[in-house]
């Protein structure tokens, strides 16, 4: 019992020295992890083009692009919901009002061509930088793709993301649905760790005590 009590204590203290987020594919297991504070779309646009200017803040996210535009579905670019984009293409920058540590978003690729792009995701919170490689997003013609993500080390919040397209300016990354919120308690992995190693020990000290 007194190794497996040691492991748990190597373990923990492992595992609990680094920041981590929990992803979300699914919209609603994300809305379920806490309280959505902002979900922000752009849907009472119904035209081709507008400029909201930069930096454009809503729903607790401030957009940095340079020059943020929001596509319509009048634009011919053939997607069914308004979104927000960089006009000079790439990247989609923004930060998040750092008291916020849940962050998801609808998003989807779209182009001069009609070809789909991979897309680097950058989430940058109080304590680390998080990057996501070669994605592939849906393009805009099509159903987005949800991305959420919860910070689950203590004191950790959202500050901030980028979306890049890997094939450069002629592709943009968009998103709509913009949500920001506080995740419920969730258990910590290093708290997790503890818990199994202390059933494991429980349960070698009652397997000691039955054979006594």
């Amino acid at each position: 019992m007194r190794f497996v009590l040691c492991v748990a204590v190597l373990l923990i203290f492992a595992v609990g020295a680094n920041a981590g987020l929990v992803t979300f594919a699914n919209e609603s297991s994300f809305e379920a992890a806490g309280v959505i504070a902002y979900n922000t779309n752009w849907d009472s646009f119904t035209g081709a083009y507008e400029s909201p200017g930069d930096p454009y803040t809503v729903g607790g996210v401030t957009y940095t692009s340079g020059d943020n535009v929001i596509v319509g579905p009048a634009s011919g670019y053939g997607n069914a919901r308004s979104m927000i984009f960089y006009d000079h293409w790439t990247p989609l920058t923004a930060d998040v009002l750092p008291t916020y540590d849940m962050l998801g978003f609808d998003a989807g690729v779209l182009s001069y061509s009609g070809s789909n792009s991979l897309v680097d995701i950058t989430i940058y919170t109080n304590l680390a930088t998080y990057q996501y490689d070669a994605l592939t997003l849906p393009y805009v013609t099509g159903t987005l793709q949800f991305l959420g993500f919860v910070a689950d080390s203590p004191g950790e919040d959202m500050t901030g993301f980028a979306l890049a397209t890997e094939n450069g300016v002629s592709w943009a990354a968009g998103i709509t649905d913009v949500q920001v919120g506080n995740a419920s308690v969730v258990p910590e992995p290093a708290s997790m760790l503890l818990a199994g190693c202390a059933l494991l020990a429980l349960g070698a000290c009652t397997r000691r005590r039955r054979s006594a």
